[in-house]
């Protein structure tokens, strides 16, 4: 009996210190990368303004803090992930992800030009840059992703939320517009909206 109570309270203890972990970080990860991309890609498919945005390929930038380990294990994944898709097409564009990092962020005006990125998807560990991210994604119309869907109620466009072990898409709605894609009623249909 005892060592039933002493393994009951151990385990209590583990996952209040596990979830003030999470709370602490203030963004959750849900959905695992490796579900989230392909779920991404088929998003991307009812954005009518992508066709008009990029021409032969879709260019992926992936943001991302090397100084957070789990921005960074966040960032791998999502890699990994592409892996199986590289060959894919959306909407008939082939597809390139580009992975830039924090340290780099002051200059990612001036690189991005060089190479025209249409979606960034957003790690983890993001910090206090979400509001310049952001900004960034709406001056240039670069539709943003998280693979945290709490960052979308912050001003992110799109992200995926498990609601009841289901995916569940998650789109701010006024953030998409400023972005300059244009989602089907469709796809509005079946996502849960979030207002900033």
């Amino acid at each position: 009996m005892k060592t039933h109570r002493g393994k009951l309270v151990f385990g209590l203890v583990i996952s209040f210190l596990i979830l003030g972990e999470c709370q602490s970080l203030g963004q959750e990860i849900k959905v695992p990368q490796e579900a989230q991309f392909p779920f991404l890609l088929k998003i991307l498919t009812y954005d009518r303004a992508l066709k008009e945005n990029a021409q032969d390929t879709l260019n992926i930038g992936l943001l991302y803090n090397p100084e957070d380990d789990s921005s960074v294990e966040d960032k791998d994944r999502v890699l990994e992930a592409f892996k199986q898709y590289r060959d894919k097409k959306v909407s008939g564009l082939s597809l390139e992800i580009l992975p830039f990092d924090y340290s780099t962020f002051q200059n990612l005006p001036e690189l991005l030009p060089g190479k025209r990125i249409h979606v960034l998807i957003i790690t983890t560990g993001n910090g206090d840059l979400h509001h310049e991210i952001i900004g960034l994604t709406r001056d240039r119309r670069i539709l943003s992703f998280s693979t945290s869907p709490e960052l979308v109620e912050r001003g992110v466009s799109v992200g995926i939320d498990l609601v009841e072990e289901k995916m569940k898409i998650v789109i701010n709605y006024e953030a998409t517009k400023m972005e300059g894609s244009n989602f089907s009623a469709r796809l509005l249909k079946i996502s849960r909206i979030v207002r900033e």
